[in-house]
């Protein structure tokens, strides 16, 4: 079994990495719902809603950031790979 990489083997990991990269696990729109829902009830639950909102959003955005940071990364190695199996296809081919 070869076990190096294909050009399309690496653009199908180049792609995968930047999905990735930009998933995103962040509340969204359920929070707004929730909260907007819990402020008619009650002010003190709304703002420790909101204050819980606003601490998963944060941690969302650092974890977006560290993927991105991530992703940068494994696409230059990638990259890296990619020219390696064509500069070696290449020197193979006038190699005969």
């Amino acid at each position: 079994m070869n076990m190096n990489f294909t050009k399309q083997d690496l653009d199908v990991l180049f792609e995968a990495v930047e999905v990735w990269e930009k998933e995103d696990k962040g509340p969204g729109i359920m929070g707004h719902i929730l909260g907007g829902m819990l402020g008619d009830k009650s002010p003190e639950a709304a703002a420790k809603f909101e204050s819980e909102v606003k601490a998963r959003q944060d941690k969302a955005d650092r974890e977006r950031q560290q993927r991105k940071e991530r992703g940068v990364m494994l696409r230059a190695k990638l990259i890296t790979l990619r020219d390696q199996e064509m500069a070696s296809q290449f020197v193979d081919s006038i190699n005969g």
